[in-house]
């Protein structure tokens, strides 16, 4: 049975958000103190501090980042910014530390600022598209067509019901959703 329309743009709605949320977040954590986040946000990368060589996180091989090289570690923006003091352009650093877990670390790395806005980019344009797809089926008049669009729209409307389900937790977050 088809849901009312009212119902799926709420749903769309909710996604849209939820990817507001996660695209701000991720804007603000590329900034450098008050400066202008880079465009496509920035990419974390670990940094040993002694020597600024980069150190993969591996947790099959060890149990902090940089334990191998038995030294602290500092998190850094692959992106630099100019300075006023005169050492040329730096990175953002983010966070010191002696003791990161290696699959911690690997994380936080693998789930930068940018790879969360191309995430949110590519989930809009879904969203979008299955946004237009309601309108679409809602405006139709030929009763063959519009459901055809329908059956094609199915699919889509499961994938925004998984991307809600993500964040079930949320207050917003209406039950009948759930897929």
């Amino acid at each position: 049975m088809s849901q009312p329309t009212t119902h799926l743009l709420a749903l769309a709605d909710f996604n849209d958000a939820r990817l507001d949320e996660d695209e701000l977040w991720a804007t603000e954590a590329s900034r450098r103190d008050s400066e202008q986040a880079p465009d496509g946000g920035v990419h974390w990368h670990w940094v040993a501090n002694s020597n600024d060589q980069e150190i993969t996180p591996d947790p099959s091989r060890e149990s902090y980042v940089g334990e191998d090289a038995e030294e602290a570690v500092s998190l850094r923006s692959r992106e630099t910014w100019p300075t006023t003091s005169g050492v040329g352009d730096l990175p953002q650093f983010a966070l010191y530390a002696d003791e990161v877990p290696s699959a911690v670390g690997g994380h936080i790395i693998r789930h930068d600022p940018a790879r969360v806005l191309a995430e949110v980019a590519a989930k809009r344009v879904l969203i979008a598209n299955w946004r237009e797809l309601i309108q679409r089926i809602d405006a139709e008049q030929d009763a063959e067509k519009r459901e055809r669009l329908a059956l094609t729209r199915h699919g889509m409307d499961q994938v925004a019901h998984q991307l809600a389900a993500v964040h079930a937790n949320h207050p917003d977050y209406q039950e009948s959703w759930r897929p």
